[in-house]
């Protein structure tokens, strides 16, 4: 039996349930049977544990069978923490930071037990980075796993990685809405659908996000807040089952967002650099606080931050015999942005990005990959095995965009 929980810590889950677990099975072995039902069940009661299923090696198993520091999230527990992005995963996780240089709500580069080189995955394929806002809403669950990974996963990773779970297409007919609000004009909009067309044949499900916030940092030279949020986001899975054993999965993905970009503020200069004439702003920012950017480079109208990211997953599994299954995940993901905004957090030219402004869309980035997985077990299950190959194909739409995209770094020596 499946049971969800509540946000689990390896560790700390597999010493609490493991001693409640053996006492519990001293005094069953002493009742009758009815009586020795309803101690079971209040035993899982107290332990909040029955059974979390994961994808830490590739295949679904217990938490607590699995041998790798995990750290899980499940639905219920990404709605209730407000967790939207992979920054706040970040603040609820131990020993994962996320250095979000492109903003608050906006993914960055991850650090497990200050290890760079964590790979984020999502519905069981590499498509970039760990997702911003937009990236964690009609999620299955959400699991960290910390150290080295790569054998399992094919793209190697030092630090660890990230696996967000879409909620797949079942044989339900239903759905849910969410609508929320908040300071600073915020509104949330979302919801999902679940479409069984032909029970556990062919079955859909579709789920949208729209969030909207204004900004809370005010920039003092042109008077334009920012720090604001503005997606949208949207997803497609459908589920084919055209004869038993054979089960195909497909789901697009894509979300986009159009903000004034993040607050920066200016801490320190080099003081025998050509830079260092603008020391006395530090003392100025200092004064304003962290709700009052000093000052921008560009007008109002001319600063803003744009993305747009889409990926698409499948995932064929046929169970050939009952001991030998094979797995087969592609998927395509394209990620581009364009960012026009200060980066010194002054009016004067030190650091900026600059965007082509005849450009749609800069930073562009294209990746395939294809994995083919035999997995098996035998000797009744005291013997598994994953066997495969995976390949990965990471371009560009063109030369101009290999030298960091459609954008342009201004700099003096800080």
């Amino acid at each position: 039996m499946r049971h969800t929980i509540n946000h689990v810590s390896m560790q700390r889950g597999l010493k609490y349930s493991t001693a409640i677990g053996l006492a519990a099975a001293t005094v069953l072995g002493l009742m009758t049977p009815a009586v020795a039902q309803e101690a079971q069940q209040t035993a899982q009661a107290v332990t909040g544990i029955e059974e979390i299923i994961v994808t830490a090696r590739r295949r679904e198993e217990n938490i607590q069978q699995v041998p790798i520091s995990i750290t899980a999230f499940t639905a219920d527990d990404l709605r209730k923490m407000n967790i939207t992005t992979s920054r706040q995963l970040g603040e609820l996780t131990p020993s994962y930071v996320e250095d979000s240089v492109y903003g608050r709500d906006r993914g960055g580069f991850e650090r497990l037990r200050s290890i760079p080189g964590v790979r984020a995955y999502f519905a069981e394929a590499p498509v970039g980075s760990s997702a911003g806002a937009g990236g964690y809403y009609d999620l299955e669950n959400v699991q960290v796993l910390v150290g080295p990974q790569g054998t399992l996963f094919g793209i190697n990773a030092v630090g660890g990685a990230i696996l967000r779970e879409p909620k797949r297409p079942d044989n339900k007919l239903g759905g849910y809405a969410l609508v929320g609000a908040g300071s600073y004009n915020q509104y949330l909009l979302g919801g999902a659908i679940n479409m069984p067309f032909v029970p556990d044949k062919i079955m859909a499900r579709v789920a949208v996000q729209r969030e909207k916030r204004d900004g809370f940092t005010r920039i003092a030279s042109n008077d334009l807040y920012v720090d604001d949020v503005n997606y949208t986001a949207y997803r497609i899975g459908l589920t084919l089952k055209p004869f038993d054993g054979l089960e195909n999965y497909t789901v697009y993905d894509t979300r986009s967002s159009h903000t004034n970009g993040p607050s920066r503020f200016l801490q320190f200069v080099n003081p025998a650099g050509f830079t260092s004439f603008a020391a006395f702003a530090i003392g100025q920012q200092e004064a304003l606080g962290k709700s009052v950017q000093l000052g921008s480079s560009y007008a109002a109208e001319d600063t803003y931050e744009r993305s747009r990211y889409v990926a698409l997953v499948n995932n064929t599994t046929w169970d050939v015999t009952d001991n030998i299954t094979l797995k087969n995940i592609f998927s395509y993901s394209h990620s581009d942005a364009l960012d026009n905004y200060e980066w010194d957090g002054t009016t004067f030219p030190m650091i900026e990005l600059y965007a082509d402004q005849d450009a749609d869309f800069g930073a562009k980035e294209v990746t395939y990959t294809e994995e083919l997985q035999a997995q098996g077990d035998f000797l009744d299950g005291k013997l598994n095995m994953v066997v495969g190959g995976f390949m990965a194909y990471t371009g560009y739409p063109s030369p101009r965009d290999r030298c960091d995209g459609n954008r342009v770094w201004r700099s003096s020596q800080l």
